[in-house]
């Protein structure tokens, strides 16, 4: 690496630490500077197409080759409601709204090589060396474990991955780190907006943000950083990150199937402890000092929700008392009004039940928003409401079923489908928080659509042997086409038509989910 500061050349050296941070010393530039990338070829190099202005600092921060930016100042969705229940979150800098860090890992390659391409019914992990730079800030981190995240995900080209610090270590805060590869989501942003609607609207969940991302020699690409539900993330949650935090159960719903005759549909098993334990629920955390797998809190909660009455004068403050119900109803809102495929209602999937012991409250909380805003697993004209129960899964559910049934919490569930659609699910609200995303990302992106996903051959040798039956499967087979179609970004923006039924841009989805839920509203208000 070189910098021509005015014209004139001055080399870089790579860190001893950090081997992808090159640094050296050059004049203050007066009319702007430009890195250069030099291969072992001296006439082949790359060189930055922009002049970057000239620094007053003494030092420059920690810049990424040809990213015409360094920090990015993005416009915020409006804060809605405030938080649905008591929570006490980790003051953290480990989202970073304006700018894109840099994760390197440092492995062996032979064992990354078996890890990216062993069975999903046999996964490994990797000890890794973890390098973190961000514009001002630089953390290395031994003995990490990194796996693959995820269950379809792992047969995608592209894969995400999750990596788990040492005790005495963390993140800003944080030990255990998912990085989703965004593969599915050709605009890159859906998952960054369905998070930021959740915080708007007062939801206890995760963030999410950007990190470039490599492994050993390879560039890998853009990922999404999200927290992982697991230690110490509930103490970070709700006790500001105090290690002393005594936290109850943490379980996670792990899908509609293929679990015979149990989904993690939140039902009740009478006389049935053993069925909760069939895999369709996994215990993300344990109570701190309790057993690794005791179910009988979520055996309690799903017996809450059958016997707890519906139809007296009572009904609404049993309720409250068992459950954080504001924050279930608005997260039941949002999926519907944000088509999330893989959620509660359309899949039993992708929320985790905690038990608060500090109120004796469970609390649902909504994750993994990469199917949603129009990306889906479902045709999307089984998303896109006219009558929100016509809503894929609708009625399905025991939890959504027996609260609705209170009329109070009826009423306040249309009140949030009508007010979320007015304040948030438009354009005029999201619209240039949307635009200011595409504006950071851009050059990410393209950098990242010209990688080759590591697991590019197996992905090519499980869509060659698709039996006839996926193939004549319109939903499954339409989403392996358009991954391999290579949707363009601004498409999966902004283009009003698609080729596909489990696919519509982003902006359109919203304006269409709008004003299908204007005239629902509409039409039968009294």
């Amino acid at each position: 690496m070189s910098v021509v500061v005015d014209d004139s050349v001055y080399h870089l050296y790579p860190n001893t630490t950090y081997p992808f941070l090159f640094s050296g010393k050059a004049p203050k530039a007066k009319v702007g500077y430009r890195y250069v990338k030099i291969t072992d070829n001296p006439s082949n190099y790359l060189s930055e197409s922009f002049l970057r202005s000239p620094q007053d600092n003494t030092n420059t921060l920690h810049e990424f080759f040809n990213r015409t930016w360094n920090r990015h100042p993005n416009v915020q969705l409006p804060k809605i409601y405030p938080l649905s229940i008591s929570t006490n979150r980790l003051v953290s800098l480990l989202h970073k709204d304006d700018e894109i860090p840099t994760i390197h890992f440092s492995g062996n390659q032979t064992e990354l090589d078996l890890m990216h391409h062993n069975p999903p019914t046999d996964p490994i992990s990797v000890t890794t060396v973890v390098s973190y730079v961000s514009l001002e800030d630089a953390f290395q981190f031994n003995n990490v474990e990194l796996s693959l995240a995820g269950r379809s995900s792992v047969m995608m080209p592209k894969l995400s991955y999750i990596f788990k610090l040492d005790k005495a270590d963390s993140l800003y805060g944080y030990r255990r780190i998912k990085l989703r590869a965004l593969v599915l989501d050709p605009s890159y942003i859906r998952e960054q907006i369905g998070y930021d609607i959740l915080s708007s609207s007062g939801a206890a969940t995760t963030n999410f943000s950007y990190v470039r991302v490599f492994m050993n020699e390879r560039e890998l690409g853009l990922f999404g950083l999200i927290e992982a539900f697991q230690n110490p993330w509930l103490a970070n949650e709700f006790n500001g990150g105090d290690i002393f935090y005594k936290n109850g159960y943490l379980y996670q719903g792990n899908s509609e199937d293929p679990y015979p005759g149990h989904t993690s549909d939140l039902a009740y098993y009478k006389d049935n402890l053993t069925a909760y334990a069939d895999g369709q629920y996994k215990i993300k955390e344990e109570e701190k000092g309790g057993s690794k797998d005791d179910f009988q809190p979520l055996m309690d909660f799903t017996r809450s929700i059958a016997e707890a009455p519906v139809n007296t004068s009572d009904a609404v403050t049993i309720w409250n008392k068992a459950m954080d119900t504001e924050g279930f109803l608005r997260s039941m809102a949002i999926e519907v009004l944000g088509g999330y495929s893989d959620g509660y209602i359309v899949n039993a999937n992708n929320f985790c039940i905690y038990q608060k012991l500090e109120t004796n409250q469970y609390v649902y909380i909504p994750a993994d928003l990469d199917l949603c805003l129009g990306n889906g697993l479902r045709n999307v004209s089984q998303l896109l409401y006219v009558n929100y129960t016509d809503f894929t899964g609708w009625g399905n559910r025991p939890l959504l079923n027996r609260i609705l049934l209170i009329q109070d919490f009826y009423d306040r569930f249309l009140y949030l489908l009508q007010d979320l659609n007015n304040k948030l699910f438009n354009m005029e609200a999201v619209e240039p928080r949307i635009n200011d995303l595409v504006d950071m990302i851009r050059e990410d992106v393209e950098w990242d659509k010209t990688l080759p996903g590591i697991a590019q051959d197996t992905f090519d040798g499980l869509v060659h042997n698709l039996p006839p039956s996926f193939r004549n499967d319109p939903v499954l087979w339409d989403i392996v086409k358009r991954i391999i179609s290579n949707i363009t970004f601004n498409n999966a923006i902004n283009d009003s038509k698609s080729q596909f039924v489990t696919y519509m841009s982003l902006k359109p989805w919203i304006s269409r989910m709008h004003q299908n839920t204007n005239n629902f509203f509409s039409q039968n208000s009294s």
